[in-house]
């Protein structure tokens, strides 16, 4: 298998929390929690397992970059710090394929992760509603998450209800 090669100091951090989380198994459960049993409505939702994964392993809630947060009508705190998720860094190649039988040739593209690098998020709880409309609007337009389809539902009514879901996970709905 070849190495993974990470483009920057963060992107390594990043994936070494992921393996970190791993060698424990006495917390995994909890730290898994928010990734599993994912509340809806989280904007990472969007996010790779593994990012998921890292954004719960933070203590947060939900993550997303400082513009994005802006436009949720929400302010990043002054001082506070970024924490690195990772995105693929992805080559495409045009491949040529000969049919053994008829000597016909078809092209097709291959694309391969190549490494990862780091992208910049800031956590929910390091944010404060700055335009109480727009968060409104943005928790309308998030929820429900395309996660919560067959059994991902059960879990978060269980949860609403008080029971079952462990260790967290709240989701980014409320402000």
């Amino acid at each position: 298998m070849a190495k993974i090669e990470y483009h920057s100091q963060a992107a390594q951090d990043a994936a070494n929390r992921v393996i970190e989380a791993f060698e424990d198994p006495t917390t995994l459960p909890a730290k898994l929690a928010p990734v599993v049993l994912a509340a809806g409505g989280r904007h990472a939702d969007r996010y790779s397992w593994r990012n998921q994964l890292i954004v719960a392993l933070m203590g947060y809630s939900d993550a997303a970059g400082y513009k994005q947060w802006r436009s949720y009508g929400r302010q990043v705190r002054k001082g506070e710090k970024a924490m690195a998720i990772l995105r693929p860094i992805k080559r495409s190649f045009n491949v040529t394929d000969t049919d053994p039988n008829t000597g016909q040739e078809t092209e097709r593209r291959i694309t391969y992760v190549i490494g990862f690098t780091d992208v910049k998020v800031f956590g929910q709880e390091t944010t404060d509603v700055v335009d109480e409309e727009k968060w409104k609007a943005c928790l309308l337009y998030t929820s429900p998450s395309p996660r919560d389809l067959g059994s991902n539902l059960v879990f978060r009514r269980m949860r609403e209800n008080g029971g079952g879901g462990g260790g967290g996970g709240g989701g980014g709905g409320g402000g």
